[in-house]
């Protein structure tokens, strides 16, 4: 058999494992609480000035895997751009992504390592004594290009979403093969499955994120299961009018897709610490998810927690760029559900969406290791929670 067809059998073999359903994250009514529905008070919490807000396109289209002129009007609400690398601006660069991948992605990889080394050389520049607002700024601008490196890692396999109007293409579980490997796929399709018994790595990372979402106080304080049963409790004493607006919502697919690419994250964190371990001939012999599900609660959270600021920040970068400002969306709650914006993709689009950002987790963790070779990043300090707003 072919190299060829071994990667698309096993691709073939993910998405029969996966469930055809269209079927949110597991934990949803956790998601939901944590978006504010029926905590306000604890998400304004939340949200700390750190948002990017949302841009205005205009009237373009993807088609063939080139951005180019629409004909007629749409809603700006609905048209919603994920920053994109310098590479996509030009048309010669993206027949080159399409006839030759591989090329593409060392050439966008050399141009995202000279803006690194350019961002160092502006840092080093700015005075010692400069405010908190300019480094904020430098904060921001490096995790745009860390989103944007991770993308351009998706870029061989599929284009990464770019409207919420238009359905993410397939591809997604060719680049999860190629970043995590096929059994630890397979926990994505877990994670995203509301019919599978939730793996040892769900559990272990929703465990380190009632943590990190500053649902617990101390880590492991609270049994995940424990916790989506009060969440769900809370959320179903809403009125069923804000409970079907708020599930449909593109409030809860922000929220969705961060935890997906979150997970990604950890995925591919976890990977990279149990095969140091096993190099180190310390490793267990099981699964990723066996090794995980054994982890104590902090050390969980270390895996949970981005590295870098500059990776947390890029998470949120994206999301605000694809689904918009979460402030925004959050306010929608306080006019009722008719003002609640919804998503209008269906199951199968957001089925590749939730693959999709769960890729560009993964994705994240080498751009935020190629990013640390050229640029001094700020590292998060153990047993902290994540900077900035999480849901």
């Amino acid at each position: 058999m072919t190299r060829q067809n071994m990667a698309q059998s096993e691709r073939m073999a993910l998405v029969k494992h996966a469930s055809s359903r269209p079927v949110p994250l597991p934990l949803q009514c956790l998601a939901l609480l944590a978006a504010g529905v029926t905590s306000r008070e604890v998400a304004q919490g939340w949200l700390l000035p750190y948002h990017v807000g949302c841009r205005h396109p205009g009237r373009l289209c993807r088609s063939h895997g080139v951005y180019g002129p629409r004909a007629g009007s749409m809603c700006s609400r609905q048209l919603r751009r994920v920053g994109r690398s310098s590479s996509e601006e030009e048309a010669p660069r993206q027949n080159l992504w399409r006839e030759a991948p591989e090329e593409a992605l060392t050439e966008a990889l050399a141009q995202a390592d000279a803006k690194w080394l350019l961002f160092q050389t502006e840092a080093d520049a700015a005075p010692s004594t400069s405010d908190r607002t300019a480094s904020e700024q430098r904060c921001w601008r490096a995790a745009a290009l860390m989103a944007a490196s991770a993308l351009d890692r998706l870029r061989p396999y599929t284009i990464p979403a770019a409207y919420l109007d238009i359905p993410p293409l397939r591809g997604a579980e060719d680049a999860l093969l190629s970043f995590l490997g096929p059994e630890v796929s397979r926990l994505v399709f877990n994670f995203l499955s509301q019919v599978e018994q939730l793996s040892g790595a769900g559990r272990a990372f929703w465990q380190a994120e009632l943590y990190l979402r500053e649902l617990d106080a101390v880590a492991g304080q609270t049994e995940v299961q424990e916790a989506a049963s009060e969440a769900k409790e809370k959320v179903e004493a809403e009125p069923e009018e804000m409970q079907k607006a708020v599930r449909g919502s593109v409030l809860l697919a922000r929220q969705n897709y961060i935890s997906a690419a979150r997970f990604g994250y950890f995925l591919r964190r976890g990977l990279q610490r149990l095969e140091l371990e096993k190099s180190l001939g310390q490793g267990p012999s099981g699964s990723l998810s066996d090794w995980m599900e054994k982890l104590s609660p902090a050390d969980a959270v270390e895996l949970a927690r981005a590295a870098t600021r500059e990776a947390q920040r890029a998470v949120q970068h994206q999301a605000t760029e694809l689904f918009g400002s979460e402030v925004k969306l959050l306010r929608q709650l306080d006019y009722g559900p008719e003002a609640v914006e919804q998503l209008q993709l269906s199951g199968e689009g957001r089925r590749r969406l939730s693959l999709e950002a769960a890729a560009f987790g993964a994705a994240l963790f080498d751009a935020e290791a190629a990013a640390a070779r050229r640029y001094k990043l700020d590292y998060t300090a153990p047993g902290s929670r994540a900077d900035g707003p999480l849901s």
